[in-house]
């Protein structure tokens, strides 16, 4: 009864999304004209791969994916995102957690 509560598995794998997220953003890279979203990309494939790799051996209930949804975007926040962009990728996140 008490694992369905317990969320702090989900909690760290937020937090290192997110920290993901900004080492990708804070990481200089050369923007090809061919490709310009490839840190976008980048992110997209990497979360939807982490967050299938958690689903392999936890199982996510309502609540844990919503503290995962949130413990992902305010840190995101908190970093100084912009909330358009945080709100896109933490929907990503919560799609794919279900």
């Amino acid at each position: 009864m008490f694992q369905w509560f317990d969320t702090r598995a989900v909690k760290a794998l937020g937090n290192a999304l997110a920290d993901y997220v900004i080492a990708q953003h804070q990481t200089p890279k050369k923007v090809s004209k061919k490709r310009p979203d490839s840190t976008r990309d980048l992110i997209v494939r990497h979360v939807s791969d982490q967050v299938a790799e958690f689903k392999r051996s936890e199982r996510l209930n309502i609540y844990k994916i919503a503290q995962l949804g949130n413990v992902f975007k305010w840190r995101l926040k908190e970093a100084g995102f912009e909330d358009e962009y945080v709100e896109a990728l933490t929907t990503l996140l919560l799609t794919r957690a279900r």
